[in-house]
């Protein structure tokens, strides 16, 4: 496009100076050829402005195309993003379910132990019992039979 526009300027001052020389035979060679400079001039400018028109129409093509990409990569972008988020909050539920399941067990686990615990330490208390009272019977009865 700057070689037609720098093609066009020394074409229109060549046509501005042929319609600038005038009188004798030659004028009317010479207004045939600055009008024909002219439409040559007028054509150029023509072809330009099309080529100008069509490089914004590409232009424009061009960057609907890349707004649209690049729509397209955010939407896919954020719904990767929510899927991950997403699926990490289901790993985090998981794991705290898990964790607390756990817990509880080893919580029933302890609990179980120390009843049991207790129980055993009630018999053994009961069987102390039982056997002081018999020691204390049999002293009891020594001493009366003696």
């Amino acid at each position: 496009m700057t070689e037609k526009l720098t093609r066009l300027i020394p074409a229109l001052a060549i046509a501005a100076m042929l319609a600038a020389c005038g009188g004798g035979d030659d004028s009317e060679s010479s207004m045939d050829k600055a009008k024909e400079a002219m439409n040559d001039a007028t054509e150029s400018a023509s072809e330009m402005a099309h080529e100008t028109e069509e490089a914004a129409k590409d232009a424009y093509d061009a960057t609907a195309e890349a707004a649209e990409d690049a729509y397209d990569a955010t939407v896919e972008a954020a719904e990767e993003a929510y899927d991950a988020t997403a699926e990490a909050a289901r790993d985090a539920y998981d794991a705290t379910a898990a964790a607390a399941e756990d817990a509880y067990d080893a919580t029933a686990e302890m609990a179980e132990d120390a009843a049991e615990s207790v129980e055993k330490a009630a018999h053994d208390a009961a069987d102390s019992a039982e056997e002081m009272v018999d020691d204390a019977k049999a002293k009891l009865e020594e001493e009366t039979d003696g």
